[in-house]
């Protein structure tokens, strides 16, 4: 039957007049076995689906970074910057390799640099400088740093700077530092070798404040003109600064020669300015600039304007010797005009008399002049007796009489003030 039932499936084509007609494929039924693995597979496949989103969720996830408070994040893309500063709080970037997330702390830091301080044990940074003993007769650059001076001295000085990355400049700072600690100390060391090279060592013990705003500014513009490293220099401080202890006594000898020197040159110029005072009051500064301007102009013009102006400012501002002298002055003047003017006017009044009754006016001037004689208590006078043939006269005034003259002068003086 299996023959046959075959020769009848597969007997004839299509040019014999009979027809035949293909069966539709129907797929056969599964045992139970395979069934199983069929669905075991379809199971897998969904899972490793739902793994892979879960990767792939998990991976853009891991792009989820906080910045802190005090800090931002620069981030790069393949190595090379973005241009992106994010600011504190939840931020995202594409996970790394993509994009690199670095952080720069924002916040203040601080520290110290000794390079130029000289090393002391224990037991002696409890101790004044002052009392300490130098360890050797001379320094040795190995283990004692210090800084050579305008004036050729060596002084020693610790400094303690302040810094920090503004937010502003954080993609400087991440392209051009490693280390900024390191680059900092570099450069404060730098501009402290060059400041104190211009700065006396009296600036540096007395006054090293100076010394230490002078190197911010000098690494600053280190900073940021060649490095363009992002960092801020807040603040430099120099908390103690001190001569070599080898050096101790001569130090102090030089130091209180100077001290002596400002102290001389002080009381000089005291002395000039209470002279001065003194002389003329508070216009003598007035006064001294335009005299010193006499030695540099060179016409006549100026020179004349000049001393013009020097004395209006004597006659109408200066107090003291020379204001009271050109009052003085000025009163006697307005004195001897008064009384030249009072003259011709009464010469004027006499005159047409005399023209008038010549002899009457000689008779009443004469007059005039003898009771003005008389009553002068400077004149003195002596009473010839009528018909006396001979006279002895003695020259010497009498000592009372120029007691009482000088009595009655001061008294005058005296009422007069």
């Amino acid at each position: 039957m299996f023959d046959e039932h075959n020769h009848n499936h597969f007997h004839g084509d299509g040019h014999d007049g009979h027809c035949c007609h293909d069966e539709p494929l129907t797929e056969a039924p599964l045992d139970a076995a395979n069934q199983s693995l069929s669905d075991a597979l379809r199971a897998s496949f969904s899972v490793l689906k739902f793994i892979m989103l879960l990767v792939v969720v998990a991976f853009l996830l891991s792009g989820v970074f906080i910045v802190d408070e005090r800090e931002v994040a620069v981030v790069t893309r393949f190595g090379v910057q973005t241009g992106e500063v994010r600011k504190p709080g939840l931020q995202w970037a594409l996970p790394y390799p993509i994009d690199e997330v670095t952080r720069v702390s924002t916040a203040p830091k601080l520290i110290r640099v000794e390079d130029f301080w000289l090393t002391l044990r224990e037991e002696e940074k409890s101790k004044p400088l002052e009392q300490l003993s130098p360890r050797t007769a001379g320094l040795d650059p190995a283990v004692d740093g210090a800084l050579l001076t305008a004036d050729r001295f060596i002084m020693h000085a610790s400094f303690r700077v302040q810094y920090r990355m503004p937010e502003a400049t954080a993609i400087d700072y991440v392209r051009n530092v490693r280390n900024d600690e390191e680059l900092v100390r570099s450069v404060i060391k730098q501009a402290a070798v060059a400041e104190a090279a211009r700065t006396p060592a009296e600036v540096v013990w007395r006054d090293p404040a100076q010394l230490a705003s002078q190197v911010q500014t000098r690494a600053q513009k280190i900073l940021e003109e060649e490095l363009h490293s992002g960092i801020q220099i807040e603040n430099v401080v120099i908390p103690q600064s001190h001569y070599p202890l080898q050096t101790a006594e001569e130090f102090l000898a030089v130091n209180t020669a100077e001290a002596r020197r400002t102290e001389l040159i002080n009381e000089a110029q005291s002395e000039r300015e209470k002279k001065l005072n003194g002389i003329a009051g508070s216009a003598w500064q007035k006064l001294n600039a335009e005299i010193e301007k006499l030695d540099q102009v060179e016409s006549e013009a100026e020179r004349e304007e000049l001393i013009r102006k020097i004395g209006a400012i004597l006659a109408t501002e200066a107090t003291g010797e020379a204001g009271g002298k050109m009052r003085l002055a000025q009163r006697d003047r307005e004195q001897i005009v008064n009384s030249a003017l009072a003259e011709v006017s009464q010469f004027e009044a006499v005159f047409d008399e005399y023209r008038r009754n010549p002899e009457l006016v000689r008779m009443q001037l004469g007059q005039s002049m003898r009771q003005a004689l008389f009553k002068n208590q400077d004149v003195v006078k002596w009473i010839l007796p009528t018909g006396a043939k001979q006279l002895v006269f003695w020259l010497n005034k009498d000592p009372k009489e120029v007691a009482a003259q000088e009595k009655a002068r001061i008294e005058a003086l005296t009422k007069g003030k």
